[in-house]
């Protein structure tokens, strides 16, 4: 999600129209790492944006309430919500019977049952915001039992419009978990900083990033030193390894 300046606060010129506002925040928006296309993906009325992961089974994205715009993208589905006021974005998560959102680093996963456990089939990525001089906001997601997903921003000095922008995307090697510069900065000070951002993050993640704190410090201090946050990429298969963003 992305906050941007209204007309008045930009160059004179004619009020930007809705596509347009999309369209700069969708440039200014933290990169996004392509998970793999393997899914078939559709935007239909009201934009609903649906990802089918296999024949048969569709998860999707209906922004709630707002003017919205979606998009299919090579990996994925984004459907975005315009705020012209609040702090809230409401979106509708639809999913299979027998499946679950589970919670995961800022954002969601989509888990089914397998025959050696359960398989993350698609993600959510974690929510975003940047103000209309580029300072990243406070944001945050929450799940209603409802299927209601709702994005928090603090918009304490930011100017609207607001752009919130779920991604709901296919992932091949497993999960990505980003930290925000304050939390990388934090983890290259050593062991008891690494220690407290492993706490906010969800099991068993946390636990795995507490236990390579001398790894996540030295891994941080690096991408500080490209002026990037650092991430950590968890595969299926065991793998645990860095990953450094335009943060």
């Amino acid at each position: 999600m992305m906050m941007l300046p209204t007309s008045a606060a930009m160059a004179a010129g004619p009020p930007l129209t809705t596509d347009e506002v999309v369209q700069r925040a969708l440039q200014a928006a933290p990169a996004h790492k392509p998970g793999h296309h393997g899914a078939e993906a559709k935007v239909e009325a009201g934009n609903k944006a649906t990802l089918t992961i296999v024949e048969g089974v569709d998860v999707s994205v209906t922004p709630l309430g707002n003017t919205s715009r979606s998009y299919v993208r090579p990996d994925g589905v984004q459907a975005l919500a315009v705020l012209d006021k609040g702090n809230k974005a409401l979106f509708v998560v639809d999913i299979p019977s027998g499946m679950t959102l589970a919670s995961d680093g800022g954002g969601y996963k989509l888990v089914a049952p397998g025959p050696e456990g359960d398989v993350v089939l698609a993600e959510i990525e974690a929510p975003w915001a940047v103000d209309a001089k580029g300072k990243q906001l406070p944001t945050s997601y929450s799940l209603n039992p409802g299927g209601v997903l709702t994005q928090t921003i603090d918009t304490d000095g930011a100017t609207y419009p607001i752009v919130a922008d779920p991604y709901l995307a296919s992932k091949w090697y497993g999960v990505q978990i980003r930290f925000t510069l304050t939390e990388t900065r934090r983890m290259a000070l050593g062991s008891s900083g690494v220690a407290v951002v492993a706490a906010y993050v969800p099991p068993p993640w946390g636990q795995a990033i507490a236990a390579a704190s001398g790894a996540m410090s030295v891994w941080s201090n690096a991408a500080l030193s490209y002026n990037n946050c650092v991430a950590v990429n968890a595969t299926y298969w065991g793998g645990f390894y860095p990953w450094y963003w335009n943060c």
